[in-house]
């Protein structure tokens, strides 16, 4: 049986790139935190951006495998057998495990917290706010914005200004899905590993050199 492993070389450069990966999205979603004014619409720029991240990235990283697989497959002495080198390349092993071996985002990143529209005190000119004012205009029910509260102004902002504590909350939710990406993505590789030998083996079969 013919069975296939990821150089050490690669197995780090593609370690480090999916952690590149994961620095990159977890830098994102302290930007959009910046620039969104609710954290639905974070949620759902981070989403977009995972999306298209993961994909072009895990591209990157299938070629990789590739051809690492490959250079170990040409080496061996299973490569001087001209039948099963001419069902290698008519198989297309490149695009077949492209098509076969897909890394697939199935796990979405949703943010828990119900408290999704976030709203700030502006404290006026020369007036003082008194710790309960701040309670009661924190607690309201979703969607109601008073104009005036014992002299404080209560408004929609951008993160920049949100509480501290549903911020942390929404970076928590993140860390935890970016551990759960890496962890998924490292068991793709594996599934390519798996996926690569199992060919090949499927091809040995054909040619009769099953039991070399």
């Amino acid at each position: 049986m013919y069975t296939v492993q990821i150089s050490d070389e690669i197995s780090k450069q593609i370690e480090d790139k999916v952690d590149d990966i994961i620095n990159s999205i977890r830098e994102k979603s302290r930007k959009l935190l910046n620039t969104c004014n609710t954290y639905d619409e974070a949620t759902s720029k981070l989403g977009e951006y995972i999306t298209s991240c993961c994909d072009a990235e895990s591209r990157s990283i299938s070629s990789s495998l590739y051809f690492d697989l490959y250079s170990q497959f040409s080496q061996s002495r299973l490569f001087s057998n001209p039948e099963l080198v001419n069902e290698f390349y008519a198989l297309d092993m490149r695009n077949y495990l492209n098509e076969n071996c897909r890394f697939n985002l199935n796990d979405n990143f949703s943010y828990s917290s119900k408290d999704r529209q976030k709203y700030s005190i502006s404290i006026g000119v020369g007036i003082a706010i008194i710790g309960s004012a701040i309670s009661i205009a924190l607690s309201l029910p979703l969607g109601t914005i008073p104009s005036v509260l014992v002299g404080a102004i209560a408004y929609p902002v951008t993160f920049k200004t949100v509480q501290n504590r549903n911020i942390e909350k929404y970076l928590v939710d993140v860390e935890l899905y970016l551990k759960r990406l890496k962890s998924t993505f490292m068991t793709w590789v594996n599934s390519f590993e798996d996926c690569y030998s199992e060919t090949i083996n499927d091809l040995m079969c054909k040619v009769g050199l099953i039991n070399i």
